[in-house]
C-alpha cells in the first residue's frame, strides 16, 4: 500500500480488487509498467533488487518520497516489524533537515514520538508472549541502533531523551519497590539484618592476585596469562616504528588484548562452564530455602564493552580485570536463610569441601551501602558477590591445572524481583558510557557534519532526487 503510494497511487485504493488485466504486460526493456495509473516515466524494475527506478527525476520530489518513506517507518515501528537501521537513520536526517527548511514542520516530533512509543511498548512486561516478542524486537532492531547517537534537542542525543522519558521513570518505580522490600526485611529480621549489612570476611589471597593498582585480575591467580607480555609487545611496537615508516594504524596492544587474550579467557570459560555449573548445583541442592541459577557466559562483544568502559585505564591486558566469565547465583527466601547459607558456603571453602574452589579472593557486600540511604531515591539493587579462585579439573599442555576467578552471587528473593523489574531498563542504562564517549568524538568533527547538513538542505530545496539519494 505504501509502496504504491510512492508511485502516485491513491492509498485508499482497494488493492485486493485490482485485477490482473489492470497490470499491463507491456515489456519495456525487461521493465513491467502499470499503465492504467500513470505514464511510462515511472516503472518497476523486476530484474533487480533496486525496487523503484525512475526515468525522469523531475516528476518526483525528494519531499514526496521521503514523506512516504517516513510514513512507512512509522508504520513499521507501530506494528513492531523488521526495519533497516539505515532507513531509520535516513528518516531521522530528513526530519532534522526539514526543521531548518520549515520550522513549522512536525515530522521530527512524529518520528521521535513513534520511536519512543515503540520502545515503551516493547519494555512493558505483561507476562505474556506478546511482551516477550516485543522485547525481542527491541533488542534485535532498536537497542543497538545508531539512532540513539543522533543529536535531537538542546544538543542532547535521542538516547538521553529515551532515558529521561522512559528509563528514569521505570527506575524510580524500581527504587520504590526496593525501598519497601528492604524495610519489610528489616522489620522481620532486625538483628540478622544488621549482621547482613556488616558482613565481611578476610580475603587476603594467598596467591598474587593484584597488580600495582591493587586490582584483582585473571592473570594473577595462577590463571590465564597473556601469550605475549607487555615487554614483548613494546619491543614489537618499537620495531614497527623503526621499520614501518608509513603507519598502518595497527595497535598491537589492542589486538592482543581484544582478540588473543580475550579469546583465551572465553575458550577456558566455555570449556569449564559445564563442570563448574554442575559442581555448584550439586553443592547447593542441600541448602534450605534457596534456589540455584546458572548464568550464561558473557558474549565477546559484551566483554569488549566492559573492558573498554570499566577497565580502560588498567594494565595490559585489561580484559584480565573481568572476573565474571564463569558465574552463578543463589537466591534465598529471607535474610536469615541467606546469612546461614553464606556462612555455610564460606566454611565449606575453608575446609576444602568443594574440590574446584580453592579460596575466596574478594567479597563485595552491596548491603553495606543501605546505611547511607535517606529516602527511596537513594535505594538501589544490592546483593553479596564472592570472587573465588576456581581450579580446572583439566590439565593444559604443560600438565598444569589452570585457574580462573569466578563470581557467585548471593541474593534475596524480594530484591531479585526488583532486579528483574529493572533488567530491561538496565540494558539501556549500561550503554550510557559508550554513547557519551562516542559523542565526545563526534563533537570534535561537528563542523564537517554541519557542512554535510548544509549540502543536504540544498538538495532537498532543489528537489534533486538523484543527488539526495547518493548523498
Amino acid at each position: 500500500k505504501y509502496f504504491l503510494k510512492i508511485l502516485g497511487l491513491n492509498v485508499n485504493h482497494n488493492i485486493k480488487n485490482m485485477t490482473h488485466t489492470q497490470l499491463s504486460k507491456t515489456d519495456i526493456g525487461g521493465k513491467k509498467t502499470l499503465l492504467p495509473y500513470y505514464n511510462d516515466d515511472f516503472y518497476f524494475n523486476f530484474d533487480s533488487f533496486s525496487g523503484l527506478s525512475l526515468k525522469n527525476d523531475n516528476n518526483f520530489k525528494v519531499t514526496n518520497i521521503m514523506d512516504v518513506l517516513l510514513d512507512c517507518v512509522l508504520c513499521l515501528l507501530d506494528k513492531k516489524m523488521v526495519l533497516s537501521d539505515d532507513i531509520l537513520m535516513i528518516c531521522f536526517e530528513y526530519c532534522y533537515t526539514m526543521i531548518y527548511i520549515n520550522s513549522n514542520n512536525n515530522s521530527m516530533q512524529k518520528f521521535v514520538n513513534a520511536l519512543l512509543n515503540c520502545v515503551d511498548e516493547c519494555l512493558n512486561d505483561n507476562g505474556d508472549m506478546k511482551s516477550i516478542r516485543n522485547y525481542f524486537y527491541f533488542k534485535e532492531y532498536l537497542l543497538f541502533s545508531n539512532i540513539w547517537y543522533c543529536k535531537y534537542d538542546n544538543n542532547d542525543t535521542l538516547y538521553h531523551k529515551l532515558k529521561h522519558d522512559i528509563v528514569n521513570k521505570a527506575l524510580i518505580k524500581q527504587k520504590k519497590f526496593i525501598w519497601q522490600s528492604v524495610d519489610e526485611e528489616k522489620q522481620k529480621f532486625s538483628k540478622m539484618w544488621d549482621e547482613l549489612c556488616k558482613f565481611d570476611i578476610d580475603c587476603e589471597s594467598k596467591s598474587d592476585g593484584h597488580n600495582s593498582y591493587n586490582r584483582l585480575r585473571q592473570d594473577g591467580v595462577n590463571g590465564i596469562v597473556s601469550l605475549k607480555s607487555s615487554q614483548e609487545l613494546y619491543i614489537i611496537n618499537s620495531r614497527m616504528d623503526l621499520y614501518n615508516k608509513e603507519k598502518d594504524n595497527y595497535d598491537v596492544f589492542t589486538s592482543q588484548n581484544n582478540h588473543v587474550y580475550l579469546t583465551q579467557c572465553l575458550t577456558f570459560s566455555h570449556a569449564n562452564n559445564g563442570y563448574f555449573q554442575n559442581e555448584m548445583k550439586e553443592y547447593f541442592k542441600n541448602h534450605k530455602n534457596c534456589k540455584y541459577a546458572k548464568a550464561t557466559i558473557k558474549t565477546y562483544d559484551r566483554c569488549l564493552i566492559k573492558s573498554s568502559t570499566d577497565y580502560g585505564n588498567e594494565l595490559y591486558p585489561n580484559t584480565a580485570c573481568i572476573l565474571d566469565f564463569l558465574r552463578c547465583s543463589i537466591t534465598y527466601d529471607n535474610t536469615q536463610s541467606l546469612l546461614n547459607g553464606l556462612q555455610k558456603f564460606i566454611n565449606s571453602i575453608k575446609n576444602n569441601e568443594i574440590s574446584c574452589l580453592l579460596e575466596i579472593a574478594r567479597i563485595k557486600n552491596g548491603f553495606k551501602n543501605i546505611a547511607n540511604w535517606k529516602s527511596y531515591s537513594d535505594a538501589e539493587y544490592c546483593d553479596i558477590k564472592l570472587n573465588i579462585v576456581y581450579q580446572s579439573p583439566f590439565v593444559n599442555n604443560n600438565n598444569n591445572k589452570e585457574c580462573m576467578l569466578v563470581e557467585i552471587q548471593f541474593l534475596l528473593n524480594s530484591l531479585l524481583k526488583a532486579k528483574k523489574m529493572g533488567h530491561k531498563f538496565y540494558n539501556i542504562e549500561r550503554r550510557n558510557d559508550l554513547i557519551d564517549s562516542v559523542n565526545n568524538i563526534i563533537d570534535k568533527t561537528y563542523n564537517n557534519y554541519e557542512n554535510y547538513r548544509t549540502k543536504i538542505i540544498g538538495m532537498i530545496k532543489d528537489q534533486n532526487i538523484n543527488q539526495f539519494s547518493k548523498q
